[in-house]
C-alpha cells in the first residue's frame, strides 16, 4: 500500500484506505500525514479522487462492497 508504484493491488489498497477513512470521518490532512509518515506522499486531490473511485466500486460491485463492509466491522 505504501509502495511508490501504480500496480493495481497497491492502488486498490490505497483507495480503500481513503474510502474507509473518509467514511469515519477522518480529515484529509490526517490521512496525508499518515501516508507521509509511512513514506508515501499524497495530495489532497489524490485522496479525493481515490475516495470517489472506491465509492463507485462500492456502489456498483457487490463483491467490493462486501469486502468494504467486512473491513468496517473489524
Amino acid at each position: 500500500m505504501f509502495a511508490k508504484n501504480k500496480k493495481r493491488d497497491s492502488v486498490d489498497a490505497r483507495q480503500m484506505l481513503y474510502f474507509l477513512s473518509r467514511e469515519r470521518p477522518i480529515r484529509i490532512s490526517y490521512i496525508q500525514k499518515f501516508m507521509e509518515d509511512n513514506g508515501h506522499r499524497v495530495t489532497h486531490s489524490t485522496i479525493i479522487h481515490g475516495y470517489n473511485k472506491a465509492k463507485q466500486f462500492v456502489d456498483n460491485d457487490k463483491d467490493y462492497a462486501e469486502v468494504v463492509n467486512k473491513l468496517k466491522n473489524v
